[in-house]
């Protein structure tokens, strides 16, 4: 699990990397501008300040090549390996079940493919239908609110994957091209329709 996060501390510029969002820090290390954090002998994130016109406010779910370059150089002064962040977690997926949830009205419980790959989980949203292409969001990787998602089981129903409004992927923000407009009412209470989008590919890729 790699975020990176874009933000600022008490007015400076800051680059977050975290790699472990709920350890708290025991040491550090800093060269320059960069600061290693540990917790024990365990790495769980590496701060730099002053670098982030190149990058969005917020989380940067799939960084370019320019931006990992950036972000390594940092790493190679802390003596640490570079970063490799290929996958944002966020994937488009078909859906080819739904049923009502036997426990909640307002949900359904959906089948998802990717490839090979299915998936349970449930949702809210009413504009899902069998042959849907939604995003969703895999196991242990960030929201764009700096949480992490991991599966579970909820009510007897397994979470392998959680399902995307058009809020939670911040469009806007990252000017994505395949961006459809809804009113800002159904932000948070729609989900996503990818279905111009190649099942299985990273949404932000």
């Amino acid at each position: 699990m790699v975020g990176v996060f874009s933000t600022k501390f008490h007015d400076q510029d800051l680059l977050c990397v975290v790699f472990d969002p709920e350890a708290v820090p025991t040491s550090t290390k800093q060269v320059g501008n960069a600061i290693a954090l540990y917790q024990g002998d365990k790495l769980i994130g590496v701060n730099v300040f002053g670098i982030v016109e190149k990058f969005y406010t917020g989380l940067n779910p799939l960084p370019s090549e320019d931006q990992l370059s950036i972000l390594n150089e940092a790493m190679a002064a802390l003596g640490l390996p570079a970063l490799n962040v290929s996958d944002s977690g966020f994937h488009v997926a078909t859906v080819v079940n739904k049923e009502e949830h036997p426990l909640d009205e307002r949900k359904h419980i959906l089948t998802v493919k990717e490839g090979e790959k299915t998936f349970t989980t449930t949702t809210r949203y009413a504009n899902i239908e069998i042959g849907s292409k939604i995003v969703v969001l895999h196991d242990s990787f960030f929201r764009h609110d700096g949480t992490a998602f991991y599966a579970s089981v909820i009510r007897n129903i397994p979470q392998d994957v959680e399902v995307c409004s058009y809020a939670d992927l911040h469009l806007e923000k990252l000017n994505r091209s395949h961006a459809t407009l809804v009113s800002s009412e159904e932000l948070g209470r729609t989900a996503y329709l990818a279905n111009g989008l190649e099942e299985g590919v990273d949404f932000y890729r």
